[in-house]
């Protein structure tokens, strides 16, 4: 997708984030989305969706979040052509950020990547039963992650089928499809359980997959 056309997809997926009421989550898939297309070798699209995350992000936006975004900027500063006065103000702009920080405001995404399980696992427990279908669908995996890196595969697994259920009967989404499968794969070193070699057969039948 050229530049234009995927910062106009990004913004709407960021508007869409934002009605959903998940202003934090949504700044952090767009960062994400462009950190997969730049390892893809599409710097100038993760150009476009680094600057559409920071473009939209609302004044409310936690100060957490709008330091993860300043990261990504200054990541980015420096992948192209060697900006680091670019990266440096980035990197200024995301300590700032970071320093006036509560450890209150933590989504449960930024916990589970800090390493707190057991806050993310319960943040994501409230989380997943108040979204709507399709974010659900993401939050459910997210769950998933969060439980199996607790050591709880039977939980990890209970979460996973429930997204992979909305995708059967409610959710028609390729986007929404991504996330379930990459805990698939991290589920490849239990496979001598049953239900680890069910899941991925499970991803593979549904519709949207076909």
């Amino acid at each position: 997708m050229a530049y234009a056309g995927l910062r106009a997809a990004g913004q709407q997926y960021g508007v869409g984030a934002r009605t959903a009421g998940d202003d934090a989550f949504g700044a952090f898939v767009l960062a994400e989305m462009g950190v997969d297309v730049s390892e893809a070798g599409g710097t100038a699209e993760r150009v476009a969706l680094i600057l559409t995350a920071i473009d939209n992000a609302p004044r409310t936006l936690p100060l957490y979040s709008q330091s993860f975004l300043y990261l990504h900027k200054a990541e980015e500063a420096l992948s192209r052509d060697g900006g680091h006065q670019r990266a440096g103000r980035a990197l200024n702009r995301a300590a700032s950020h970071w320093e006036r920080h509560t450890e209150s405001e933590d989504p449960d995404w930024f916990l589970l990547r800090a390493g707190q399980v057991e806050r993310a696992t319960s943040a994501l427990e409230t989380s997943v039963n108040r979204a709507a279908p399709c974010d659900m669908v993401v939050r459910t995996a997210r769950l998933a992650e969060a439980r199996l890196a607790g050591n709880d595969l039977d939980g990890a697994l209970d979460a996973a089928n429930r997204g992979a259920e909305l995708l059967e009967d409610k959710v028609s989404s390729m986007r929404a499809l991504d996330r379930p499968k990459e805990f698939s794969a991290r589920l490849e070193p239990n496979t001598s359980v049953p239900g680890v070699r069910e899941f991925p057969e499970r991803l593979k039948a549904l519709p949207v997959a076909s």
